[in-house]
Formats: C-alpha cells, structure tokens, sequence
C-alpha cells in the first residue's frame, strides 16, 4: 500500500523549500510526491528540479510536471493524473507536514484495509503568533465540510480510485474548490468508508494573503457567492438550507470587514420556506451552529 503526495505551486520560489523539507523529512517509506508547476515565472520550476534531483532514492521518487494553465484545480488535476499510486494526499505549498504524519495516515489506511478517506485535524497559524485547530469531523459531515471547511485540502487523503470516481478537482470553481469536492465525495454511492486519525494535529496550515481564500471573504464575495450556488447544486435533496447557512455565514463575515454591500448581496440570495429563510438570515449575526437544531 503506498501514497502519492501532490503539491500544486505556482511562483513560491522564496517558501516553498519550507514544504519540501517537511515532506522531505517523513518517516514514511517508500514515498512518491508529485510537484506541479503551475505556470510559474519567478524560477519556481528551477527550485522544484533542484529540490527533485538532490532527494531522489529508490524509496522516495520525486516527479515534476507542468500545468501552464494557471488554476489550483487544474494543477491537481493534472497531479492526479499523473499517480500511479492506492492512495493519493493533496498538499500546498506554503504549508508543512510534522516528520510523522504520513506515517500516522498510513497506519491508519492499514489498520483499516476497508478505508476509503482518512481525516485528522490540522493546526492553522494566523497573524499575531495565534494558532487555531481545525478538525477533521466524522460526523454530520456535509454540514462541517460546507460550513467548517471540514474537507479542505490538507485535512485528509483518500484512495486514488475515489478522487476519480468523484471527478477530481472541479476548475470551475473559483475559491471553495476544496468544500465543492468535499461534497461530492460525500455524496458518491456507495459512500467510501471514513476514518478519522486521532491524536494531536500534524500539519501546520500558514493562512496568508495569497492563500487561495485569503485573508477576507468580502473581497472575493462574488466568487463565493457563486461557488455557493454551485455547491448547492450539489447537495441532497432537503439539504438546500445548508447552502443558505453559508449564504448568512458569508454575510456574517462581510458585515465584519466592513463591507454591508456584500452582506446584504449574500442574504438577499438566502431562499426557501419563510421559517429556513428566517433562521438561515439569522446567521449573518448568529453562528451557524447555535441555529443548526432549528433546521
């Protein structure tokens, strides 16, 4: 049983060394990692060849492609394409993995042969020197993957086959391509079966400004918005109301920023019975879970 690691990077040439070394230093043997250029044009190819090179051993293959089209989505796709592994684990490049968390993720997969998605909890680093951890939830999981991000990108691993069977990555979505996914992979038939790694978090996620969501929602609302109708699409019949929610959690951060335009664009899009409208309007003020057993 082996995995495949796909890092999409596009013009880090200054960081990204911080995430190879991470996955550079794993304990788990044997590892293949996929790097992505992804149109660069500030020596990043250079750096990720160098790095590919002076790594190479018979237990740890490093290969390096090109995606010119720029686009995350399009990057991990053509990523995902290129393993040939059971298992496949998506990573970024301005983030790092502890020495051990691919050796954790893996004796997990082979404790349970029947796995099809693994999850853990990651630690993410903001401003000031504040961290925060968020989890991998094993319950209610459409609802924490839409409205917590509970599939984003670094929090779990699947097998190779289940990413393909669900598409892969959807390039039509601008930023919550990670939730989108998360969506359909929750709603595959038959539903792969999920296990959560326990224990303390082993990824350190740097929320930056030119992170792919960023630092501000309203600054990118439009896109939101329409990465919510998309994802609505998406959702079980009845379940309409979680898009709604996220309408009003979006509204909610809009009116934090300073930006009551957008929020009130966001609630104006919030539909369905008057009672789920009104309860769903009330999480631009409210968080979502404190109205959840209201619907």
């Amino acid at each position: 049983m082996e995995l495949t690691i796909v890092i999409p990077v596009r013009n880090r040439a200054s960081i990204v060394g911080r995430t190879l070394r991470s996955v550079e230093s794993q304990t788990f043997r044997p590892l293949t990692v996929v790097l992505v250029d992804n149109g660069s044009s500030d020596g990043t190819l250079g750096v990720l060849e160098r790095w590919a090179e002076s790594v190479q051993a018979p237990d740890f293959s490093v290969k390096v492609i090109s995606e010119p089209e720029p686009g995350a989505a399009r990057a991990r796709n053509a990523g995902l394409k290129a393993v040939e592994t059971d298992w496949t684990m998506f990573f970024d490049s301005d983030d790092i993995m502890l020495p051990d968390h691919v050796e954790r993720a893996m004796k997990c997969a082979l404790k349970h042969p029947e796995a099809g998605i693994i999850g853990w909890d990651v630690n993410v680093e903001l401003r000031g020197g504040v961290s925060k951890t968020c989890p991998f939830f094993s319950a209610d999981m459409i609802y924490n993957n839409v409205l917590h991000g509970g599939f984003a990108t670094l929090r779990y691993m699947a097998r190779t086959e289940i990413f393909r069977r669900a598409g892969g990555w959807n390039t039509e979505v601008r930023v919550w391509d990670d939730i989108e996914l998360g969506v359909r992979l929750l709603t595959l038939s038959p539903l792969p079966v999920i296990y959560r790694v326990n224990g303390r978090p082993t990824v350190r996620v740097y929320f930056t400004a030119d992170s792919i969501t960023g630092e501000s929602w309203a600054g990118k609302a439009d896109d939101l918005l329409r990465d919510i109708d998309l994802i609505e699409g998406l959702l079980p019949t009845g379940m309409e109301w979680v898009a709604n929610l996220k309408r009003g959690q979006l509204a909610r951060v809009c009116r934090k920023e300073g930006r009551p335009d957008m929020a009130a664009k966001a609630l104006a899009r919030i539909s369905g019975t008057a009672w789920r409208k009104a309860v769903c309007r009330l999480s631009a003020r409210v968080p979502s879970d404190l109205l959840r057993p209201l619907l």
